[in-house]
């Protein structure tokens, strides 16, 4: 094959697999955790995230037995350690997507000792609902539980 055929096929290829990768969801929107099973939280949680690519803007809204807090976390979702406190204790987010999964870590100090929740989000084909695979780990890195969530943007 000469030059020019070959380049047309090159440029007509490289466009195919381009225009096959799916677009990364915007994650932007409020979120409220519908069910929980396994290891995990009993009360109320909603996550408002503000999502400009790459950038995120989380606000993490908690109510259970502890009482009612709220994490607001920001950083770019590009599988780093963002550093921030959180009720003046360090904090760090880490956000990054694995394929269509998007893996958030938040990793924080509380005065009740340290937290390292980890959530694999697998979204629905729609866009409005996640389905979340939540692991908690010690501060050495030791697996704590296991547990599974539902999610609903609304």
């Amino acid at each position: 094959m000469n030059r020019k055929i070959m380049a047309a096929l090159f440029v007509a290829a490289i466009a195919c697999v381009t225009s096959a990768q799916p677009a990364k969801l915007n994650l932007s929107g409020t979120w409220e955790r519908l069910s929980v099973s396994g290891y995990g939280n009993p009360g109320t949680e909603t996550m408002t995230f503000v999502h400009n690519e790459p950038y995120l803007y989380l606000l993490y809204r908690i109510k259970d037995g502890a009482g009612e807090r709220t994490l607001d976390l920001k950083g770019m979702i590009d599988g780093k350690p963002h550093k921030q406190e959180i009720d003046e204790q360090p904090a760090i987010l880490i956000a990054q997507w694995e394929g269509k999964n998007f893996i958030l870590d938040i990793k924080r100090e509380r005065p009740t000792g340290y937290v390292h929740n980890r959530r694999k989000i697998t979204f629905s084909n729609d866009g409005k609902v996640m389905t979340v695979e939540r692991t908690q780990h010690s501060k050495e890195g030791t697996l704590l539980g296991t547990g599974a969530e539902k999610w609903e943007r609304k």
